[in-house]
């Protein structure tokens, strides 16, 4: 500045923007900016400054919000008082836990975490004071009311172009090096561990042997190189909330209770195993420290080292954690210990994994082999039926004896001929099923109608549909040219789509069924719910486009990507295979398939993209 005045400008004051995808401002050299000087005097100590301060978010705010207003926010900060929703770039809204669906024993971060995108409606609003609160609990109440009008709300929602498209979530595989643990850990080290160690480490990895024991070895080796008191590694289920432990070695030899484990879900393991951070603690005092207040009670420690098992392409929430009851610095040839120890633990696990996809699908490939032996055999005898029934009700009706012909008992003859030819139906959609295989390897698309297709998807879904009390509705396109793929294919991904609408909406009535009768019944209930189908064409890539949205709880921002890896399933009962499926067809037929958008408690949009034929 003027008079040789200098100054700093905090990160927070370049912008406004809180938003996870936000990138701040860059300047170049040299560059003449405006600023708004936050304090400092004339003399050598800095002034600070800001750019965001150019302009006042909340100036005319009255024109855009008011009490009742419907809107949509990213969770930027999540307290235990409650989750802060940025609505727009310097305007931040506080959701309560009184207005969140938050079932027993429940907190805030178990159901929202930074990155997510809500939907609620504005229940406080005081300009002057620049503060707003957002209920989403008044907003489901509002869809409730307008439920036979969900079809055209979740349009509005998810169908503005370019609104809320999703971004791959880059964590999974991240180097410990990005967290600076490893950081300066010397290369030639490794060179000093290629004897005894790394020997033993590759036999007990790949022994034949239990997981549970190649886990156990894995440990005792990398105890007996490195001092520490504790060596665990657990397992994070995300759905039940629970925390197991995979394998132990401690230095007195004694077993770990696994009551400890029951209350580690709300600790920092979950940072560890499933956001994949490092994490390195010392002076540990649980009693005192908030954070740690779960985290292996009853075990005496007070410094801790968590380092996340990732596994790529396969949604697993492994973690290691070495205890220590001193605080020691690790020496570089230790960390390369242990860095080499993970390596060969995550080997292991990635092989046990595998072994268990691969046994569930010999169980399918050998189920549908005799399914298919057993209709070619029921084919070949009905076939044989219907040709005898024939033959015996012409031969009945040349012997001159109509009567016994037109008995009534001789329907039988007729069912059965109707029955094989059924079966042959069956037959034939199983050849097509071959032939559009065949198509696939050879890449030999058709010309594809989508309106016709999903008009016959929802015809076989209506009935399943109608068993979750969910609706299918159209938008159809009648202007939109055929697309470039194979029916057969396209049709098994949008039943899928379709039917993990279905099957989310049946999941979330039953949460919010039971989240009626904790609050005494005084709650809405959304036990009925849509699933939208829509064609459409988009000019600008020259491709037709199906989006299904559904009115199902969402997704969290770091499922976003994870819910398309081999295992991965937000339901219980799901076994992580038909996005996986799908995305992999979709891909071999030079197509895409993608969440468009996703919004917490109210609903998520998948989209699937092909060429336009020509």
């Amino acid at each position: 500045m003027e008079e040789n005045r200098y100054g700093f400008i905090p990160k927070q004051e370049l912008s406004w923007d809180e938003s996870i995808h936000a990138t701040p401002p860059v300047f170049e050299l040299g560059k003449i900016i405006d600023v708004v000087e936050l304090s400092g005097e004339e003399h050598e100590s800095p002034s600070f400054f800001s750019v965001r301060r150019l302009t006042d978010p909340w100036e005319n705010i009255e024109r855009r919000y008011q009490v009742g207003k419907v809107v949509r926010g990213e969770v930027v900060h999540i307290r235990h008082f409650g989750a802060f929703v940025q609505v727009e770039p310097g305007i931040v809204a506080i959701i309560r836990p009184k207005n969140i669906p938050l079932c027993r024993d429940e907190v805030v971060s178990d159901v929202l975490a930074r990155g997510d995108q809500v939907m609620g409606l504005v229940s406080h609003f005081d300009s002057a004071g620049r503060k707003m609160e957002i209920s989403i609990t008044q907003w489901l109440e509002e869809l409730n009311e307008q439920y036979e009008n969900q079809g055209n709300i979740l349009l509005d929602i998810f169908e503005e172009e370019g609104k809320g498209r999703m971004e791959k979530n880059a964590l999974f595989g991240a180097e410990a090096a990005a967290h600076g643990y490893w950081e300066g850990a010397p290369d030639e080290e490794t060179e000093g561990l290629k004897g005894s160690f790394i020997r033993k480490l590759e036999m007990d990895a790949l022994v034949r042997r239990p997981l549970d024991k190649i886990l156990q070895q894995l440990l005792d080796g990398l105890r007996a190189e490195i001092e520490v008191k504790y060596l665990m590694i657990v397992d994070l289920d995300i759905l039940n909330k629970q925390v197991s432990l995979l394998a132990s070695s401690c230095r007195d030899g004694k077993a770990i209770p696994g009551f400890m484990f029951s209350e580690l879900y709300y600790s920092p393991v979950r940072d560890v195993a499933e956001k994949r951070e490092f994490l390195h603690a010392v002076n540990i005092r649980q009693d005192n420290d908030p954070r740690f207040r779960y985290f292996f009670r009853g075990l005496d420690f007070s410094e801790c080292l968590g380092i996340p098992l990732a596994i790529p392409d396969i949604p697993a929430n492994y973690a290691l954690f070495l205890l220590n009851d001193e605080k020691r610095k690790f020496e570089p040839e230790e960390i390369m210990k242990i860095r080499t120890a993970r390596d060969y633990i995550q080997l292991a696990l990635e092989r046990d994994l595998l072994l268990n996809f691969m046994r569930r699908y010999e169980k399918r490939f050998f189920a549908g082999e005799l399914l298919g032996s057993l209709v070619h055999e029921l084919k070949t005898m009905l076939t044989g039926l219907s040709a005898q029934s024939s033959r015996l009700s012409l031969s009945l009706q040349k012997a001159g004896r109509p009567d016994i012909a037109e008995d009534s008992r001789l329907e039988n003859l007729d069912k059965a001929a109707d029955a094989a030819e059924r079966i042959a139906a069956i037959q034939e959609d199983m050849a097509g099923l071959t032939e559009a295989f065949s198509r696939l390897a050879k890449g030999d698309f058709e010309a594809v109608d989508l309106n016709v297709l999903v008009k016959k998807i929802k015809r076989q879904l209506d009935k399943r549909a109608l068993e979750g009390s969910v609706k299918i509705h159209l938008a159809l396109d009648e202007t939109i040219p055929p697309a470039r793929a194979i029916a057969s294919r396209l049709e098994q991904v949008l039943a899928n789509l379709i039917l993990n609408g279905i099957q989310q909406i049946e999941g979330k009535a039953v949460a919010l069924r039971e989240l009626a009768e904790e609050r005494g019944g005084q709650f809405p209930l959304l036990q009925s719910g849509w699933v939208v189908a829509r064609t459409s064409y988009v000019e600008a890539k020259n491709s037709c486009r199906i989006t299904v949205l559904d009115t199902g709880p969402g997704l969290h921002y770091e499922q976003r990507e994870k819910i398309f890896q081999l295992g991965y399933s937000t339901r219980e009962s799901g076994e992580g295979l038909g996005l996986y499926i799908s995305r992999n067809l979709v891909d071999l037929m030079e197509g895409k398939l993608y969440i468009k958008d996703s919004v917490l408690f109210t609903g998520s949009s998948f989209a699937i993209e092909f060429p336009a034929f020509e």
